[in-house]
């Protein structure tokens, strides 16, 4: 068949050519081993630096480990638990998570640099006004791309940013 040729036209993404060099009539098997397609899930936010029972945290952590070659932080990166007070920067809990990741071959995706829920938006950050405000987030952003600079590669910047309100 033609290289060019899609034998299923719904697969069009993620697929590649592979060429086998060998002598005449030798056996050829092939086994993927991995894939490029990032394949993840949510890290619990306190997994790694809470107090989880330990039978609990090592299952939590293969069934991670076996089944997903990425993931993002649950709520460890987001702004209310870096800087629950301004100025009062902790990214103790992202780290271990990121930590973990690279410790155990799973690329990880930042998650998220803003996160629009007002019920979790610190009243520190929801008191400042517009050009406080500004400086603020542009001050996040800054230091929270450098801290995380060479180390992720990728992050949601804007995470549910329009809510809609039920009366």
């Amino acid at each position: 068949m033609p290289s060019d040729v899609n034998p299923i036209p719904h697969l069009k993404h993620r697929m590649a050519d592979l060429v086998v060099k060998t002598a005449p009539g030798m056996k050829v098997t092939v086994r993927q081993l991995a894939h490029e397609f990032w394949f993840g899930t949510a890290i619990s936010s306190g997994i790694l630096s809470g107090n989880p029972a330990s039978a609990d945290k090592e299952k939590y952590l293969a069934v991670l480990k076996e089944n997903f070659n990425s993931a993002v932080h649950e709520n460890a990166m987001k702004w209310y638990s870096t800087e629950r007070r301004r100025g009062e920067i902790n990214y103790e809990e992202a780290d271990a998570c990121l930590q973990w990741c690279s410790n155990n071959g799973l690329r990880m995706r930042g998650h998220c640099v803003y996160w629009a829920v007002d019920q979790f938006a610190q009243d520190w950050v929801k008191k400042l006004g517009d050009q406080a405000l500004r400086s603020a987030v542009e001050a996040r952003a800054i230091d929270l791309l450098t801290h995380y600079r060479g180390k992720i590669d990728e992050f949601d910047v804007n995470n549910e940013m329009v809510h809609s309100v039920h009366e």
